[in-house]
């Protein structure tokens, strides 16, 4: 009788390492999936803003037009990471056009 419990209990001290393993993989993956929406997110971003930089007239209603669409872009593609997409885009758009990146961003047309 001792002998039996003796095994079962370290069977089950054993098996624990095993268990937690597997748990921690789930979280890896989860997270690799995570990183690589927000990837998504900041690449659509960068695109986004290339679209306004080689815009051959840059009048405000022609980059109000654009922007909406962009948006409506944004909201459909990355919903739930919007901030990365926004935080790269304006970043993007900030290096090449400051005015144009301030007067999106702050509303200034």
């Amino acid at each position: 009788m001792k002998k039996t419990l003796i095994i079962a209990v370290s069977a089950a001290f054993l098996s624990i390492p095993l268990f937690s393993s597997c748990s921690s993989c789930s979280s890896i993956e989860h997270s690799e999936e995570v990183t690589s929406e927000v990837m998504a997110a900041q690449i659509e971003g960068r695109r986004a803003a290339r679209r306004i930089i080689h815009m051959p007239q840059k009048d405000s209603t022609e980059l109000k037009r654009c922007y909406e669409e962009i948006k409506h872009f944004r909201d459909s593609i990355v919903p739930n990471h919007t901030a990365d997409f926004d935080s790269t885009f304006f970043s993007t758009l900030r290096i090449v056009e400051p005015k144009v990146a301030s007067s999106l961003q702050y509303g200034i047309f």
